[in-house]
Parts: C-alpha cells; sequence; structure tokens
C-alpha cells in the first residue's frame, strides 16, 4: 500500500513497457518530471528491479537467478545511497 507521501508523488514517474515478438525488443517509456529527486529515483529503481525478479521467479522457478537478481537491486539501492551522502557532504 502507498504512503501518503508516496501517494502525492506517485504521479512523478511511470514506467511503462512491451515487448516486439517479432524484433524480440522490448519497448519502454520512461516517464519523469524535473522534480523527480534522485533519493526517489533509486527507491523506484529498487522497487522495479525487485518486482522485475519476483516476476521471473514466478515464470521460471529459476531461484538462483533470482537470487542474484535481488542482491544486486540490494547492492544497487546501497551503493547509492552511500553516493548520495557522499555528495551531500561535498
Amino acid at each position: 500500500m502507498l504512503s501518503a507521501r508516496r501517494l502525492r508523488h506517485a504521479d512523478r514517474r511511470s514506467r511503462t513497457g512491451c515487448q516486439d515478438g517479432a524484433e524480440k525488443t522490448a519497448l519502454r517509456i520512461d516517464l519523469w518530471t524535473k522534480e523527480m529527486m534522485i533519493d526517489e529515483m533509486t527507491d523506484f529503481f529498487y522497487q522495479t528491479l525487485m518486482t522485475m525478479a519476483d516476476t521471473y521467479d514466478r515464470a521460471t522457478q529459476h531461484q538462483e537467478l533470482v537470487e542474484e537478481m535481488k542482491k544486486f537491486a540490494h547492492e544497487f539501492y546501497h551503493k547509492s545511497r552511500e553516493k548520495q551522502m557522499q555528495e551531500n557532504k561535498a
């Protein structure tokens, strides 16, 4: 469930995608606004990566690969947060 803060900002970002079966390519449209903060983008990417891992899990049951995807998502999230903190100190 979205928190009140998240609900107010839910219209700031969106990702839509579909796959071209004939070309085997993904079409995606990223919709961002200039007001979106880096920490919000980090959260959004983390949530997207975790959702992709869950979708892959349901489709394939390849637990080892799913765990690698989730591990990457966690590492990405923490590295991004660390980088933000370093930049904020500078």
